[in-house]
């Protein structure tokens, strides 16, 4: 099984205007990328409180592995 990779964003220009990275890591809406696995290559705090995780803790799971059979 491969590392998993981090989804590649826009960084910040010098048109003042937020970078892709910024708006995801600000954002009140979960939002969570996965690779072709369905492993999370890439979540922002506002998913990982919606799990009740640290982001550092998603990266390389599944969303199955973070359920409950219970």
């Amino acid at each position: 099984m491969s590392a998993p990779t981090s989804v590649p964003l826009t960084p910040a220009g010098t048109d003042g205007l937020p970078s892709d990275v910024d708006v995801f890591e600000a954002s009140a809406v979960g939002t969570a990328f996965t690779d072709l696995s369905g492993r999370f290559g890439r979540v922002n705090a506002a998913f990982a409180r919606l799990m009740g995780r640290r982001p550092s803790d998603l990266v390389g799971a599944t969303f199955a592995s973070l359920t409950s059979a219970k």
